[in-house]
Order: structure tokens, then C-alpha cells, then sequence
């Protein structure tokens, strides 16, 4: 699974990937990759292909190493299907800011890739994200803006200060702007926020 947040400096994002670690014989040992990526670098990227790609796992290094990291061009992105999105955009972006638990999403990462390309640079870099929970998460004493969990953790979630969304749960639209906004972070080929003419509204 992946998960994406700030360090409390500011001055670095982490971006990291977690595997269970078949290596060992005592169950259960994971290892994780970790990115320390600029801040400024993470959240004005156009495409974040490069950074998941560094995390495929390849030959995990023994010690840090330093990487130069050439932004790639934006690629389109496969639409999220079987994802019901729409009350978890509204639940970020339309209405009052709480951390989201979303459950039983079909491809989280796929979900979490179009969701942060889409942001806006200030909202990316902020943002606190994990592809895999069991139980709510926190960093620096706050809980993750969004966790996607297996239906089967919801137990543990009972006590969420924030949203519980289901993801494959249709509901109707409480926004005039969910539906367009949902197809353009979850369908169209390049994950944006606003439309054009929105966008030329606010530079």
C-alpha cells in the first residue's frame, strides 16, 4: 500500500510504498520505501508517474540514496470504474474539511493517483493519505485526511472524528458541481479539478 504526507518541517513530502516481507519467517514483517521528496517539487508536479514508478520496489536499497527526478509528461490515467465517488469529492472539496474513511474501494491506488493529481498544489502538499488501513491513522498528532480500509475494518473505526464513506455505495448528489467535478478527477483521461474556463476564472 502507499502513504503520502508532509513532514512537520514543510520542507519535505514523504511518499512511501509497503509490502509484506516474505523474506523472513516470523509473519506478519512488512518493508517499506520511502521518497523525501521537496515539497515545492511534490506538489507543483504535473503528473506523479515518476514518483510511483521509483516505488516499485526493484531492488530496495540498503542505505539512502540520492535520485534525480525528471518530470515526466502527463499520461491520461485509466478511468476509476466501479467507484462511487461522488460523496467523497464532496466530503474533500464541497463541503466542511473532515479526514474521510473510505471503504472497500475496487483499486485505491488507482483512486489515490487521480485524486492527488487533480489537486491543487497547496491542497497536495497538505494532504495526508493511505492506500491501506486497518485503523484510523495519524501523523504529528492528526488523523489522515483520507484512509481507504477493507469493508471489514469498519468496527474499527467507530470512533472516526470524521466522514465513513462507502465506495461503491451510489447515492444522489448533494451539489450542483459533484457530478462534473466526479467526472473530471475520476474519468477523463487527465485528473483535474476545475475545467478550463473555471480555471481562466481564478488565475
Amino acid at each position: 500500500y502507499v502513504s503520502a504526507y508532509p513532514l512537520p518541517s514543510g520542507t519535505f513530502y514523504v511518499f512511501a510504498r509497503t509490502w509484506q516481507d516474505l523474506t523472513v519467517a516470523r509473519a506478519g514483517c512488512v518493508r517499506t520505501l520511502s521518497l523525501l521528496i521537496p515539497v515545492t517539487g511534490w506538489a507543483s508536479a504535473a503528473s506523479l508517474r515518476s514518483f510511483f514508478d521509483l516505488l516499485k520496489g526493484d531492488g530496495l536499497p540498503s542505505s539512502a540514496v540520492s535520485v534525480d527526478v525528471v518530470e515526466s509528461v502527463p499520461e491520461p490515467l485509466p478511468p476509476a470504474n466501479d467507484f462511487s465517488g461522488e460523496e467523497l469529492l464532496e466530503a474533500m472539496f464541497l463541503e466542511d474539511a473532515k479526514p474521510v474513511a473510505l471503504f472497500d474501494a475496487a483499486d485505491p491506488e488507482l483512486v489515490a493517483e487521480r485524486l492527488m493529481t487533480a489537486m491543487w498544489p497547496g491542497l497536495r502538499a497538505r494532504l495526508a493519505l493511505s492506500t491501506f488501513a486497518l485503523s484510523p491513522r495519524k501523523v504529528e498528532g492528526r488523523f489522515f485526511d483520507l484512509v481507504f480500509a477493507p469493508k471489514d475494518a469498519k468496527p474499527r473505526f467507530s470512533d472516526w472524528p470524521g466522514r465513513r464513506v462507502d465506495a461503491r455505495a451510489g447515492r444522489d448528489s448533494r451539489h450542483r458541481w459533484t457530478g462534473a467535478i466526479y467526472s473530471r478527477v475520476f474519468m477523463a483521461p487527465f485528473p483535474k479539478l476545475m475545467g478550463d474556463r473555471e480555471g481562466s476564472l481564478i488565475e
